[in-house]
């Protein structure tokens, strides 16, 4: 009779055991969905940013729109302008050290 019982609490752990696993196992079956569904989701959104490039670098090579230099200065200044340039940051300067 006293081995009977403990089967039956045995019986009634491994019982109880099982549920645990099969709770665990149909929350990690859910997991796994809800990951495959985000996964299919970022490779959508990877194609559409793959594609935005594709077509911004296909506007940014395109021949059709002219390319826009900056003018390269090629004049010197003139001596005279730059004593003068010369003569007004020394009276800045003079300036500035007189006011502090």
């Amino acid at each position: 009779m006293l081995s009977l019982k403990l089967i039956n609490v045995e019986n009634a752990k491994i019982k109880q055991t099982l549920k645990d696993y099969e709770a665990r196992f149909a929350n990690l079956e859910h997991k796994d969905e809800e990951k495959a569904i985000h996964i299919a989701k970022l490779d959508d959104e990877i194609k559409e940013i793959k594609q935005s490039s594709t077509n911004t670098s296909y506007i940014e090579n395109s021949d059709s729109i002219p390319e826009q230099c900056q003018p390269i200065r090629t004049e010197t200044k003139l001596l005279e302008d730059k004593e003068t340039d010369n003569f007004l940051d020394e009276a800045y300067r003079k300036n500035i050290s007189v006011i502090k």
